[in-house]
């Protein structure tokens, strides 16, 4: 168990309650975890502060720092996006350090969160318009990632922040009040100090309470969409990677709108990671493209886009090559959004008619020994392909094997200023084999985690 300790009120009670916790019970490991945002010049008084509690308790404290405001100035993010990601990654990357007491156990981070809290995020996620699982507000209990071994636990949920600060005081312990709570700048300070106390005023005290009471329903109905996401994503899902997922038309048009947004907002986070956001109005609005088939791309935020071509649903990240490279034979490329490119050089006898999936073979008596350059197709590129009688548009033949017009950007392999080979898809004519071809060159195009015949429609 990490704690996360900032050393207010809610996470100092959370902290003395987990090491009572343990002292009366045990079976676990107990550590505190300190971030420092560098936002604030007080920041170091703080710290002291909470590794002298961590002290006093003979817990470990564990503490990171980081330049927040660089770092979101940096990905174009809101600093508390920003700060939030970074301090969740530091506390998930020092309980993965911590030894484990028993080989079945688990790896957890303890926050403060509590009910206040809670009312605070469903009144933001409200205003902002987000649907069932925005609505559900904090979990009390979320893995990390999907394939994160570390979960995040809340369980100071039921209780309001007076109780803990009540807690505090009866058991003569101190906390940090942190300045920036009360900061107008910040929406959630805006909620905290004028917001809630007229909802309390207007609709009673324990109206916070009910808040978080709808929260913990819509958790239960957030979960249930997750399920069926799961199973939507499976039964949908024709080809995905790091950089794009397809889903089949017809199979995504027979579900209902809330589960077509849900699937949607997986699909995202594939592409853009777990910390990202996106609006539900935008995937509304590509939702509504698809179902009415409209032409033209959506734009969802952070690089993603999404449109629908030819009965299959693309949507995908802003590939970041752009440039042309290098390869001898022997070495292999990566091509972000795209796979690793391998070029070899075997003899005639050990070719494969017709090639393997994936490669395509040149005669290397033509090419030569190489350098090859690897650029990007463009608008204006034409070749002879094998078996064709004229040259024909690159974006033609990219058109024709059903490739979305997103990925026309396709890899081609030019040799003396010509293209080559379009891997795995054409060879050019004038690189083909011949009966008196003797070595012979293999390019290999090796998606990552998808099938590119899915990806393109071709046969």
């Amino acid at each position: 168990m990490l704690a996360a300790v900032s050393g207010g009120s809610d996470s100092t009670a959370l902290l003395d309650l987990l090491h009572r916790w343990r002292t009366e019970d045990g079976g676990f490991t107990l550590e505190a975890g300190h971030f420092d945002h560098q936002l604030r010049p007080e920041a170091q008084a703080e710290q002291t502060r909470v590794e002298k509690l961590c002290a006093g308790l003979s817990v470990p404290c564990r503490v990171g720092s980081h330049d927040v405001a660089r770092w979101a100035k940096r990905r174009r993010m809101a600093v508390h996006s920003a700060a939030r990601e970074l301090r969740y990654r530091f506390l998930v990357k020092t309980v993965s350090k911590i030894s484990l007491p028993l080989r079945s156990g688990r790896r957890l981070v303890a926050t403060g969160h509590q009910q206040d809290d809670q009312a605070e995020t469903v009144l933001m996620k409200l205003f902002s318009g987000s649907g069932v699982e925005g609505l559900a507000g904090i979990r009390s209990e979320q893995r990390w990632e999907s394939k994160s071994a570390v979960s995040i636990i809340r369980p100071l949920l039921s209780f309001n922040r007076a109780e803990l600060q009540e807690y505090c005081r009866m058991r003569g312990l101190s906390w940090i009040n942190d300045q920036s709570n009360l900061d107008p700048r910040y929406p959630r300070s805006v909620i905290r100090n004028g917001l809630l106390p007229v909802i309390e005023q207007l609709m009673g005290p324990r109206s916070v309470e009910a808040i978080a009471r709808s929260a913990e329903l819509l958790t239960g109905a957030a979960e249930l969409i997750e399920l069926e996401v799961a199973g939507a994503w499976e039964r949908t899902v024709r080809g995905n990677n790091t950089h794009e997922v397809v889903l089949d038309y017809q199979v995504y048009i027979s579900y209902l709108s809330v589960l077509r947004t849900a699937l949607l907002q997986r699909v995202f986070r594939w592409l853009a990671g777990t910390a990202r956001r996106v609006s539900l109005a935008r995937l509304q609005a590509l939702d509504e493209q698809l179902i009415g088939r409209a032409a033209g791309e959506v734009e969802l935020g952070w690089g993603v886009s999404g449109e629908l071509y030819r009965d299959q649903i693309h949507v995908w990240r802003a590939e970041p090559w752009t440039g042309a490279v290098a390869i001898q034979p022997g070495e292999t490329k990566d091509l972000p959004g795209w796979g690793r490119l391998s070029v070899e050089i075997i003899s005639s006898e050990g070719c494969r008619i017709p090639p393997p999936e994936g490669s395509q073979y040149c005669d290397f008596e033509i090419l030569g020994s190489g350098p090859y350059q690897i650029r990007p197709a463009t608008a204006g590129d034409r070749f002879i392909p094998l078996g064709f009688k004229g040259s024909c548009r690159v974006s033609d033949l990219l058109r024709d094997a059903g490739t979305a017009p997103h990925r026309r950007n396709w890899p081609v392999v030019i040799v003396g200023g010509k293209i080559a080979v379009i891997p795995p898809l054409r060879v050019a004519d004038w690189a083909k084999l011949t009966p008196s071809s003797r070595r012979v060159v293999e390019f290999k195009l090796l998606p990552s985690h998808v099938n590119l015949k899915k990806l393109t429609g071709s046969k």
